[in-house]
């Protein structure tokens, strides 16, 4: 091969060395080229993950930053609490709750504390052996009053968590018993104080004063004043505060220093309430109910007008504190369903509920005084100012007076004692719609009383009120207010013109003997002395007026106004009558509401009879003196004939008595107002003293009771005591006096226990009398005599 052959030859394996070369350059270049790919998604997917375990952390350790934020900061009582539980042992000490008392100083309510006591057997054990478990055994025993061996039997039964060996433990005996187990470092027993409230008061002011149930470990007032001064009747609980040592639920370090805070016992409570008045009250609600047949819708209350002070509150039906879920007292017993889901409504409507706080009514012609009160108070109308009492148009609206075709032309007093409806319209326009509103507003008609009762309610007015409205407001219809409303506002109208706030609570007394008087708003002046005046002479010509005589206030002097209002919807009535005495210092007010009676009533003098009586009654035992005319012994002197009543109600009889100034109570209280009765121990057509009561049955009645001593008594006092007793009077001669004679002579109730010899045997001559020597059968009549009877 030539040169140029090799050469060529040459060229082609430089060539293709080049191109292998070339391959291979490029080859790796790839591969240097790939591996860099591979290790960039390598890092970044390491990034990733670096990326992601950090947020994770970030999340993890926000978390926990979150959460010991929470435990050190938001939590750090409960954990420090917790931790200091696990160290230190803390005791409660409860108060004991304050007690009520009446105006005169009669106990109303008290507590007194037991204990249930049980033990954890096998804890039972003296920590430092002082005491073996025969000792513990005995002891317990002794001081429980319990056999021995029952309690040494409940000490072995190991398996038992609880056992509980004693209930209702004296406080005395349960602290008798701790003591003597702190001193021995006895543990594995347990002392769980229940605390009772006690009542005194039976169904009287039962909603006022309320009554409380057992709640963590202490009691809690539930209703009326018990709820309302919960706090300041239950006081401040104490503790005692001490490092634990490994007996961790019952012991302590030794000589370590407990922290103590000492029980602050509640203030007790003296209320202006008295339970004497109470008493009153509820007897003539009682009454007055059965003779409107009614079970609910009956209350009043006895005010004192100058300072606001509630001395009775009530209502039918009436409630126990002590037992606030019985059947309640006072009413018909056809009235109230027993099953257990209608009981829970009917207590929370009509039993619980404070009808003169709670319950609104249309408060009818009563507002005629307040409306006379802003017309003379602003100088447009005086007592003379004559007015036609011919019916009225207001808007489409006619407006008549009770009698229908009016009186004709009247001045404002006359229309104030016919209680004339279209002249009071006429009367109230003489003042701007505007102002009188106003000066509803500032009686206290508005808002509410600041009474220290819980559950007030509000009244009811439009609040834009048209012509028709306003109109009706001058005579006391199309609004609602409560019963205290209308006494507060009355009691203005004669105190001088001032707005006083009702109260029932007159002062506290503390555990340290602090007494602490009830701060009351300051009186406000709303009218003018003088039109107080006025407007207290137009109350006493009505309340005096020969229409509205009735029996219980004779030889007293009094103020007052009578009251109907008609349900728009069912036309149904309501009465309420409010009076005020005596007339020359108007101390005293008492109210009675009665809603829609299910006996009708011609009118509310059937309320008013039972004012008058309430009102007598309250201001004898207030210690007012009667001063009998010659008129008013005249009239007293005359007994009543007994009406027949044959094949009549409870209610039809007791409504015929009202009319005859005579009063029907039930001998058995759980007579039912449709029953058919009869007169109790005395028949048809006998006499009578004016204003008895007299006992009405539908079986025969055994009972006796004692004949009381009359001597030296004047009419009324006669006619109360013979209520209380049981008996009938009739009277003889006129009342001007005290009675100097009666028949049969009072029951003479010897003692069995007669003076004893030295060695305590009786004497020989004692005679033991029969229980029963001078008693009368229920409902018997004495005779009286206010004169010497004639030999």
């Amino acid at each position: 091969m030539g040169f140029a052959g090799k050469n060529i030859q040459y060229h082609e394996i430089k060539s293709s060395q080049h191109d292998d070369i070339s391959s291979y350059v490029e080859s790796t270049r790839d591969n240097r080229i790939y591996k860099k790919k591979v290790e960039k998604r390598k890092t970044k997917s390491g990034v990733r993950a670096i990326r992601f375990l950090s947020m994770v952390l970030l999340v993890a350790a926000l978390i926990i930053l979150i959460n010991l934020y929470k435990i050190q900061i938001n939590d750090y009582d409960k954990f420090v609490s917790a931790g200091a539980n696990q160290q230190f042992i803390m005791q409660k000490s409860q108060s004991r709750r304050g007690e009520i008392f009446d105006s005169e100083g009669i106990l109303i309510a008290s507590s007194y504390v037991k204990y249930v006591i049980g033990v954890t057997p096998a804890n039972v054990r003296s920590v430092k052996n002082k005491v073996s478990k025969e000792e513990i055994a005995d002891f317990t025993a002794k001081v429980l009053d319990l056999p021995k061996e029952k309690i040494a039997a409940w000490l072995e039964q190991k398996d038992k968590s609880y056992i509980q060996i004693a209930k209702n433990v004296e406080e005395e005996d349960a602290e008798l018993l701790r003591s003597w187990l702190t001193e021995n470092r006895v543990g594995g027993y347990t002392f769980d104080m229940v605390s009772e409230r006690m009542y005194n008061n039976g169904d009287l002011a039962g909603q006022i004063v309320g009554f409380t149930r057992f709640e963590d470990q202490k009691l809690k007032g539930v209703l009326g004043l018990e709820a309302y001064y919960d706090s300041i009747l239950n006081g401040h609980e104490g503790y005692s505060y001490a490092r634990r040592d490994n007996y961790r639920n019952h012991g302590t370090v030794p000589f370590s220093i407990p922290t103590d805070q000492t029980a602050v016992d509640g203030s007790d409570m003296h209320l202006h309430l008295n339970l004497k008045i109470q008493e009153i009250l509820q007897h003539e609600l009682e009454q007055v109910a059965g003779v409107a047949g009614l079970s609910s819708g009956v209350s009043g209350l006895v005010m004192n007008v100058n300072t606001g002070a509630i001395l009775a509150m009530g209502q039918i039906p009436t409630m126990q504190s002590k037992d606030p879920t019985a059947t309640p007292g006072r009413i018909d017993p056809i009235f109230w369903n027993p099953e257990l889901d209608k009981v829970i409504d009917q207590l929370s409507s009509k039993v619980w509920r404070n009808a003169v706080v709670s319950d609104v009514f249309e408060p009818g012609s009563t507002m005629k005084a307040l409306t006379a009160a802003i017309v003379l108070e602003e100088d447009v109308v005086d007592e003379n100012t004559r007015f036609d009492d011919s019916p009225l148009q207001v808007q489409s609206h006619y407006i008549h007076c009770v009698s229908r075709e009016g009186h004709g032309v009247e001045t404002m007093s006359q229309a104030f004692i016919r209680s004339c409806n279209p002249v009071f319209v006429q009367v109230g326009q003489r003042v701007d719609l505007e102002l009188f509103y106003d000066y509803i507003r500032t009686f206290g008609l508005r808002n509410k009383t600041g009474i220290d009762l819980p559950a007030e309610t509000n009244t009811i007015f439009h609040e834009k009120p048209s012509t028709l409205d306003f109109a009706n407001l001058t005579f006391g219809e199309s609004v609602a207010v409560t019963p205290l409303h209308m006494a507060r506002a009355f009691a203005a109208l004669v105190n001088g013109g001032y707005l006083v706030t009702p109260s029932v609570v007159k002062e506290f007394v503390t555990s340290d003997g602090v007494v602490e008087t009830v701060q009351q708003d300051k009186p406000v002046q709303i009218i003018s002395q003088e039109t107080s005046d006025r407007v207290r002479e137009l109350l006493i010509s009505s309340g005096n007026s020969s229409t509205l005589s009735s029996f219980g206030c004779e030889g007293y002097n009094i103020a007052g106004k009578t009251s109907t209002s008609t349900d728009e919807v069912d036309k149904q009535n309501t009465y309420s009558f409010i009076a005020i005495g005596p007339s020359d210092s108007c101390d005293i007010l008492c109210m009675i509401v009665v809603k829609k009676p299910v006996i009708k009533m011609p009118s509310s003098v059937v309320v008013t009879r039972h004012v008058k009586r309430l009102l007598g009654k309250v201001m004898d035992q207030m210690g007012y003196e009667r001063n009998y005319s010659p008129e008013v012994a005249e009239k007293l002197e005359r007994n009543v004939l007994l009406p027949d009543i044959s094949g009549l109600t409870f209610s039809e009889a007791a409504s015929v008595l009202s009319s005859k100034d005579l009063y029907g109570f039930r001998s058995d209280p759980d007579l039912s107002y449709d029953a058919k009765v009869d007169y109790l121990n005395i028949t048809t057509a006998t006499e009578v003293a004016a204003g008895s009561t007299v006992w009405l049955t539908d079986s025969k009645d055994s009972e006796l009771v004692n004949v009381p001593d009359f001597l030296d008594l004047d009419y009324h006092d006669c006619i109360w005591l013979a209520e209380s007793a049981g008996v009938v009077v009739r009277t003889h001669g006129k009342p001007t006096g005290t009675v100097v004679a009666q028949s049969p002579v009072p029951t003479r109730i010897q003692s069995q226990t007669e003076e004893k010899d030295e060695v305590g045997a009786p004497n020989a001559d004692t005679v033991v009398t029969d229980k029963d020597q001078g008693k009368l059968p229920k409902g018997s009549v004495i005779d009286i005599w206010f004169e010497k009877p004639a030999e």
